[in-house]
């Protein structure tokens, strides 16, 4: 752990307190095991834990302050179970989140039958004997925080007391560090505890380095449904969910059906997309690396099989074919075609719903929908990219993978437009009055700072970027705003959906010699 960052600063005082207090904070008001051990975990806790979604007691963090301050665990906890979630986390760490080890004793108490998680930043193994004779059926074990010494002894004990422990990584090099122990229940955490920065395509890079038998726990930036189901299609078995549940509860029968409902079915073969997409990133961007890593490539116009193969050849890493109004419109059964041979995912780019005035809702655009939506099911399309201002968000709502295209007008729309979408990226583009895209124009100067203090004072997601990228311009933006994904198209062409061989050779070139390759 570096010195100055967050997660050290919250163990440096819980060691404090630790040397000062131990770790009961004082002296111990445990309960009589038996008087709660008959509930229906009883003797089997590791088994029974956790269900799909865990919903967190919380009155603040550092990274969002006050979330609800004068929070009553046992009111909290009640909504929780009447909601559906199946299981509580109870976080007990005081100076920083606001939490006691009193709260854990009171849910108990108050719920004798309930699944609950110690969440703290335990370092010893009286925190484990602690936990168990205050009521916890589960505790939390860091991976960055424990040398794996520690981590090794913590979990012996916890398996001493019956507990399950849910042990927690957010890098390929905590992976690695577990390996040995083979936990049966881990956690991807979305938020790297040094920074607070969340990234939900975090537990998608990292599920499939756990190659030993696991139930894995999606952890932090949950809020809607779409999270979820990102969650789900990274692998994960059950959510863990903290600040959404607090200011809102009523999210939590959305949550837990989003984890429980069957995933849509395809008659063919597909792209996991989200973890497609954070493999891809992962593979070209060591986290020990100060090496600025080549981004994610999106083609998209994409009219015909020469120029798909050209670009997948080239280096491209996602295919965009359109499905709306366009002169780059894509041929009808071009992404069956392409599925069977191109082994590089394929987008397709719809317009969902009007922009404001009714631009956009044409006949043209609904049957490009409705064409998308079965190149879906058929899983020649990984994934779809929304235009338009549809509030409902049909194609999401069916749990396909989808991101949002904004086209910001101005850098106060920025955060308006921004903080309303869901998933983990969105794609920015230069508006345009008419045009929902493939204007070749970059998006402005100020609203690229604007975006780039979003995602820095927000910390979520990374930058996905289109508008104006050629040859000429693509190594200058890289450089300057360092998107993990790019999506190139008028540019690249000899006229509208056709691309320019010369030009496409070049913009790969422009990316090399950048530096960024």
């Amino acid at each position: 752990m570096k010195g100055g960052d967050i997660l050290s600063r919250i163990v440096e005082r819980r060691r404090e307190r630790l040397r000062g207090k131990g770790p009961g904070d004082g002296p111990l008001q445990g309960l009589d095991r038996e008087l709660y051990g008959r509930g229906r975990l009883g003797g089997d806790r590791v088994r029974a834990f956790p269900g799909p979604l865990i919903c967190e007691v919380k009155r603040r963090s550092p990274s969002r302050g006050e979330i609800k301050a004068n929070l009553n665990p046992l009111d909290q906890a009640r909504t929780y179970l009447r909601e559906g979630a199946s299981a509580v986390s109870v976080l007990t760490e005081q100076d920083h989140f606001g939490g006691s080890l009193e709260d854990l004793v009171s849910v108990r108490r108050a719920f004798p039958d309930l699944p609950i998680l110690r969440k703290d930043f335990l370092l010893e193994p009286e925190d484990v004997a602690v936990s168990w004779r205050l009521g916890a059926d589960a505790i939390l074990l860091i991976a960055g925080v424990l040398p794996f010494e520690d981590l090794a002894r913590l979990l012996d004990e916890a398996r001493r007391f019956g507990l399950a422990a849910l042990v927690e990584v957010h890098s390929r090099e905590e992976v690695e560090k577990i390996r040995p122990l083979t936990p049966a229940l881990v956690g991807i955490n979305c938020r790297d505890l040094r920074t607070f920065q969340v990234d939900l395509l975090r537990p998608a890079a990292l599920v499939d380095h756990l190659d030993w038998p696991a139930r894995i726990v999606f952890e932090s930036g949950v809020f809607t449904r779409e999270d979820a189901l990102v969650a789900r299609e990274s692998g994960c078995s059950s959510l863990l969910v903290g600040e959404a549940a607090v200011r809102n509860p009523r999210c939590i029968p959305g949550l837990a059906a989003a984890m429980e409902e069957p995933l849509p079915v395809r008659t063919g073969g597909r792209f996991s997309f989200w973890r497609y997409c954070a493999q891809r990133r992962r593979e070209g961007s060591e986290e020990t690396t100060s090496v600025q890593a080549r981004p994610l490539v999106k083609i998209c116009g994409i009219t015909n099989r020469e120029d798909a193969a050209l670009a997948r050849d080239l280096g491209a890493d996602l295919l965009g074919l359109v499905y709306a109004d366009s002169p780059r419109e894509a041929p009808e059964g071009l992404a069956g075609e392409l599925a069977g041979f191109l082994g590089v995912p394929l987008v397709g780019v719809v317009v969902e719903g009007p922009e404001p005035g009714g631009a956009g809702a044409t006949p043209g655009n609904r049957a490009g929908f409705r064409r998308a939506l079965q190149d879906l099911e058929s899983g020649a399309l990984a994934a779809v990219q929304l235009h338009g201002h549809s509030p409902g968000g049909e194609i999401s709502s069916l749990a396909w993978p989808a991101f949002k295209a904004l086209r910001p007008s101005s850098p106060g729309e920025v955060h308006r437009l921004m903080s309303r979408c869901s998933g983990p990226r969105v794609l920015v583009d230069a508006h345009h009055r008419q045009l929902a895209g493939g204007t070749g124009e970059a998006v402005a100067e100020e609203v690229m700072v604007e975006v780039s203090r979003f995602l820095r004072d927000e910390r979520r997601g990374a930058l996905w970027l289109a508008g104006g990228l050629g040859p000429d311009t693509v190594a200058a933006v890289v450089e300057r705003w360092k998107p993990e994904l790019i999506d190139a198209s008028s540019r690249l062409e000899e006229r509208p959906g056709k691309k320019d061989q010369f030009l496409l050779e070049a913009f790969f070139r422009a990316l090399e010699r950048g530096g960024v390759w």
